[in-house]
């Protein structure tokens, strides 16, 4: 919603999010289960502290896309 009013193509936010919760749709920042998955395991080998909507951060305090830390350590 936020993306369509900034872009100017949505003048009714509430329609839209009610057709959006009606269609089953899924937010943009819905965690998937393979992330979900992905960061449960990082955590437990320290790999990451925390993730913040598509950025982890890891124990020295760097933010990385949690796509790039998925291609770079890979779940076994």
């Amino acid at each position: 919603m936020k993306k369509g009013i900034h872009e100017s193509w949505c003048d009714n936010p509430t329609g839209l999010f009610i057709n959006r919760c009606k269609s089953g749709a899924k937010g943009n920042n819905t965690v998937t289960s393979n992330v979900s998955t992905w960061f449960e395991w990082a955590r437990k080998q320290r790999i990451v502290i925390a993730m913040f909507g598509s950025v982890v951060f890891t124990p020295d305090g760097d933010a990385v896309e949690v796509q790039e830390m998925m291609r770079r350590y890979p779940v076994n």
